[in-house]
């Protein structure tokens, strides 16, 4: 009886084991989180809880301590670091960010022209240094960029390609040498049509054109901003009007081809659904009631291997914490 019953036991702790595996590899595979957007309704300190190592942007302070899964960006040329602040802060091997969509003029810009280059490559060698000297095993991002070979409807932009194209140039002109970063980093929204399922070709292509040039320098890729158009970004906010089955395949399939190209971590813009005038224009992952979206039912059914379906149920109950999940439970 008592052989019986062990080698039940163990049969089941093997099939535990095993499903353990799976499932905490492929959820470990490439970390997800959200990028979370500011405001009164967006919840700063509620992470996606699914599956492996979980990022969150952090824009508030890059220099407070702890949270070792933030990434803490450097927004050109308004916040910059010195050693002796990296020095102080106790949390070593951070994620470091430096620039945020620097091909466009509407964000940080520095990398539109030639002579905007300039000076945004001094800053960024200026950081790279600061960092590094005070903290050794920090991870830098180079500079992220929106869009790779294209992008729509923007005033003042250049292509991603375009930027990094011009960074490499610009640095070696002024440092005799290539800039260091470990990933470049890349930002994509549908760029030709509020139409998802014709904006899955252009996702995939787009990271794949970005990751084939990351590769061909050495470096990783890592994704610090996606998603999609809830509304029209516009005055009155029209619907897009994009079924729950397209934003819910849209989101799947572009998890799916992040992973598949070796993307380290991606970041879904968008935690909470907010009015129009602070960013209501984004997709999002939870309801107000802390429900599933059907972006947040994709994410959770990519770390948890469920097959895919094109009719996801809008009532899923969200998760709020994982025994596997590194970080402590709330």
């Amino acid at each position: 009886m008592r052989f019986w019953r062990g080698a039940v036991i163990g049969t089941l702790g093997g099939l535990l084991l095993w499903w353990g595996l799976i499932h905490g590899v492929r959820g470990a595979a490439m970390a997800i989180g959200e990028n979370w957007l500011s405001g009164p309704q967006s919840p700063a300190q509620d992470l996606m809880t699914y599956g492996g190592t979980v990022y969150q942007q952090y824009t508030s302070e890059p220099t407070q301590d702890g949270e070792p899964n933030r990434v803490r960006l450097l927004r050109y040329p308004w916040r910059s670091v010195t050693p002796a602040q990296v020095a102080a802060m106790q949390t070593r091997g951070l994620t470091w960010l430096l620039g945020n969509e620097n091909n466009s003029r509407w964000q940080d810009g520095g990398l539109t022209t030639d002579a905007d280059a300039v000076p945004f490559v001094q800053w960024y060698a200026s950081q790279v240094t600061a960092i590094r000297s005070a903290d050794p095993t920090a991870r830098i991002l180079g500079p992220s960029v929106i869009g790779w070979t294209a992008y729509c409807c923007a005033p003042d932009i250049v292509t991603g390609q375009q930027a990094y194209q011009r960074f490499l140039t610009v640095y070696q002109q002024q440092f005799g040498a290539l800039p260091f970063l470990h990933e470049l980093n890349f930002h994509f929204y549908p760029q030709t049509s509020y139409d998802l399922p014709s904006t899955e070709p252009q996702l995939a292509s787009q990271t794949q054109q970005a990751a084939a040039f990351a590769h061909a320098h050495g470096w990783g890729i890592s994704v610090t901003e996606w998603g999609h158009w809830a509304e029209h970004f516009d005055p009155s906010c029209s619907p897009a009007g994009q079924s729950e089955a397209d934003r819910y395949h849209y989101t799947l399939s572009g998890l799916q081809t992040f992973a598949s190209l070796g993307v380290r971590m991606a970041l879904y813009f968008g935690n909470v659904h907010q009015p129009c005038d602070q960013n209501g224009h984004a997709g999002f992952l939870f309801n107000p009631n802390g429900s599933l979206t059907v972006e947040g039912q994709a994410h959770r059914d990519f770390v948890y291997g469920a097959p895919p379906t094109l009719t996801p149920s809008p009532t899923a109950t969200r998760v709020t914490c994982i025994p596997s999940y590194v970080r402590r439970c709330r």
